[in-house]
């Protein structure tokens, strides 16, 4: 398979084949057709999705702020339409893609939903979403415990969705929030190439160290 190299953003596409039949639905209808597995063979190789037990590693940072101030910022940010979200959604919309927002008939009420593409968008943080090896995540160092369970469980959470969303026949394709803002618009490049695309999954985050896009 042909790599090809970019300055900012990292591709991880899995499970690149045909869509399944079926998976192309009109007006927001859940499309009943079968999907890869996780664990399935596709020529010849095993894939398999990221655990959902992901272990949270990143080392707590001294927090500078209080804890009754700490706790006031953190509930404050919002759960939807957030900044990164608002970016993908101008950005498709200007480009004549047309979706459905957090459609509560689909597991984990993804971001964006492309009925025409067969395929749903999540925008995540990387800090609620637990990113591992990010710049963007770092565990408070107040209430470590507290914060630890609930991120692990948000990313054990977000793992069973998106297992369940391919068994119905989506394409689920995850866009980080440090690949926004580390190159907005090589993301969002990529995010539509793999919406019309025939990835079946696929995540776009940034590194700090090596940039690149990996396909299989």
């Amino acid at each position: 398979m042909k790599k090809s190299r970019f300055t900012e953003n990292k591709v991880v596409a899995i499970f690149k084949q045909p869509v399944p039949a079926g998976a192309l639905a009109r007006d927001g209808a859940v499309p009943g057709a079968s999907a890869p597995t996780p664990g399935a063979s596709v020529d010849g190789k095993a894939y398999a999705f990221p655990s959902a037990d992901t272990q949270v590693k990143r080392r707590p940072l001294m927090d500078i702020v209080k804890k009754d101030v700490r706790s006031r910022m953190m509930s404050g940010i919002r759960g939807k339409d957030t900044k990164p979200e608002l970016v993908v959604r101008r950005y498709l919309h200007g480009r004549g893609f047309r979706f459905r927002l957090h459609e509560r008939r689909l597991p984990g009420r993804p971001d964006l939903v492309l009925a025409k593409w067969g395929a749903v968008v999540f925008v995540h943080g990387c800090f609620w979403h637990g990113h591992e090896d990010c710049r963007y995540f770092r565990v408070p160092a107040t209430r470590t415990e507290f914060w630890v369970g609930k991120i692990r469980g948000n990313a054990k959470r977000d793992a069973e969705n998106e297992r369940k969303l391919l068994e119905m026949g989506w394409r689920v394709i995850v866009i980080w929030e440090c690949a926004i803002r580390n190159d907005q618009e090589k993301a969002l490049c990529e995010l539509a190439k793999h919406i019309r695309g025939a990835v079946v999954a696929a995540q776009i985050e940034s590194e700090p160290d090596q940039l690149s896009t990996r396909a299989e």
